[in-house]
C-alpha cells in the first residue's frame, strides 16, 4: 500500500507542478557484475530517472536538477548515468537485491535505496482500477480473484517501475 501511494506522490509532483525537460538520449544499459549476473533478469525493463528538488525547504519537489551525475548499484549490476534519463533496469522472477541511486548535482549529494515492487501485483491491481462500468468491475473483480488464486507468488516478477524520481533536497 505504501508503494502504491509513493508512486502516487511521484507521479502527482512530476504531473503538473513542474516542468521536466525531454529525454534526448537512448536508454542506457546496466553493467553486469558477471555472465551469471545477466543470465538472472527476466528482463529489462525501461524506467524513467529524473532528479527534482525544492525551492523552498520543507515543501515539495518543484524543479528538476538535470545534469546530475548518478550510479545505480545493485548486487549483480552497476550502471553511471546523467539525469534525466531512461535505463533498462532489470526484472527478475522472484524478490531480488534492492538498488541504490546516489546522485550528485545542484551543490547536493543523495543517496536513496530502492527496494524492488511486486510488477504481478501491481498489473492485476491496475487491470481492477481501469475498468469503469458496474458490470466491468464485477468481470474485472471476479477475473482478479481467479488470477490471484491461481497464480504462482514464486514467479511473480520484480522490478524497479516506469518512473524513480530521486529528490535532491534531502541532501545528506
Amino acid at each position: 500500500m505504501t508503494r502504491t501511494f509513493a508512486l502516487i506522490a511521484v507521479g502527482a509532483m512530476l504531473s503538473g507542478c513542474m516542468k521536466l525537460a525531454p529525454i534526448e538520449t537512448p536508454p542506457q544499459q546496466v553493467t553486469f557484475a558477471s555472465k551469471s549476473a545477466a543470465s538472472k533478469p527476466k528482463e529489462l525493463q525501461q524506467t524513467e530517472i529524473r532528479t527534482v528538488a525544492s525551492s523552498t525547504p520543507g515543501k515539495a519537489a518543484d524543479k528538476e536538477i538535470l545534469g546530475a551525475k548518478c550510479r545505480l548499484q545493485s548486487e549483480g549490476y552497476t550502471a553511471n548515468i546523467v539525469t534525466p534519463t531512461y535505463v533498462m533496469l532489470p526484472v527478475y522472477t522472484g524478490r531480488s537485491s534492492p538498488m541504490t541511486m546516489t546522485c550528485q548535482g545542484d551543490g547536493s549529494k543523495v543517496a536513496k535505496t530502492y527496494n524492488q515492487q511486486n510488477l504481478t501485483l501491481q498489473r492485476i491491481q491496475q487491470t481492477q482500477d481501469t475498468s469503469g462500468s458496474v458490470i466491468g468491475i464485477l468481470v474485472t473483480a471476479a477475473a482478479k480473484g481467479v488470477i490471484k488464486s491461481t497464480r504462482n507468488p514464486l514467479k511473480d516478477e520484480f522490478g524497479f517501475g516506469n518512473s524513480i524520481a530521486l529528490n535532491m533536497s534531502n541532501a545528506q
